[in-house]
């Protein structure tokens, strides 16, 4: 029996006999519908399960931007921004890379996983690895195995780390203000696997808000060089409002609106909706 729903085929569930039996029109035609009912009944539990995920996506991304956003020393910004990719997206290591300003190559600045002490401080040239890939092409990179993937430009030192911490899946996307590539931030999988568009996004969306926190940073460490302290923590506190972060969970809040409406959940899409303005009055007082 094909489990269905609108059309869409989920499953199939087989019905079986120890003896010799010819099943009925009439048995065939009850089972098809049983068969649809139970495949209504899938789908509903994935769109339901699907809505969970992504309002749990959205509230850690915007707590994560809140407390990114108030970190002003550089190094404590980039050492938290790895261990939230790592732990958000369940990898086993997490990396972050920077462009010098000089350009004269690429440096990994932070990681998080094991292990730990031989990514930090790694130099690539322009274009070498992951990173080298990914600032060159300025859009997101994925492998299943980084090792034998030929699209990289391998070195044979950070081929050897590679090989030695077991990592074989990579993803790593861009660090950007404005048109400006400044950065990879990477995450990487001892196990073959396939990242999916979903976390390709989350990844995304962590990566602006790191961009956002280590320009503010910069930022901030101008202002302490050329203004006075009162000047100083003025500006301090205009950096880092948290707007952008709030408007980046109110959009996401309001797609999973959307899925409970499209779900007939109209009790859970009004708290939601209260939610929405709880968070909007805050952010505009």
């Amino acid at each position: 029996i094909p489990l269905a729903s609108k059309w869409k085929l989920l499953g199939s569930m087989v019905l079986v006999s120890p003896k010799h039996r010819e099943f009925t029109p009439l048995e065939m035609e009850l089972m098809a519908a049983i068969g649809h009912q139970i495949g209504t009944g899938l789908e509903n539990a994935q769109l339901f399960q699907e809505s969970q995920r992504r309002q749990k996506e959205a509230e850690a991304l915007f707590h994560i931007g809140l407390e990114v956003s108030r970190l002003l020393n550089l190094d404590s910004i980039l050492d938290s921004v790895v261990e939230k990719a790592h732990k958000l997206l369940e990898v086993d290591a997490a990396i972050l890379s920077l462009q010098d300003e000089a350009n004269l190559g690429i440096c990994i600045r932070a990681f998080s996983g094991s292990p730990k002490a031989s990514f930090k401080g790694m130099r690539l040239k322009e274009g070498e690895g992951l990173a080298g890939r990914v600032i060159g092409l300025g859009q997101p990179v994925t492998t299943e195995d980084y090792l034998s993937d030929p699209i990289f430009r391998h070195t044979q030192d950070g081929d050897a780390l590679v090989r030695e911490s077991g990592l074989k899946a990579h993803l790593g996307v861009p660090l950007t203000i404005g048109e400006k590539v400044f950065g990879c931030l990477s995450v990487a999988s001892q196990k073959h696997r396939h990242f999916t568009e979903q976390e390709v996004a989350i990844l995304q969306q962590l990566a602006q808000l790191a961009a956002l926190a280590i320009e503010n940073a910069r930022l901030y460490g101008q202002v302490q060089e050329l203004a006075t302290y009162q000047e100083r923590e003025r500006l301090a506190r205009e950096m880092h409002d948290g707007l952008g972060q709030v408007l980046g969970y109110l959009q996401l809040k309001a797609r999973g609106v959307e899925d409970m409406l499209g779900e007939g959940k109209l009790t859970e899409a009004q708290r939601e909706i209260q939610e929405m303005r709880k968070v909007t009055r805050e952010a505009y007082e």
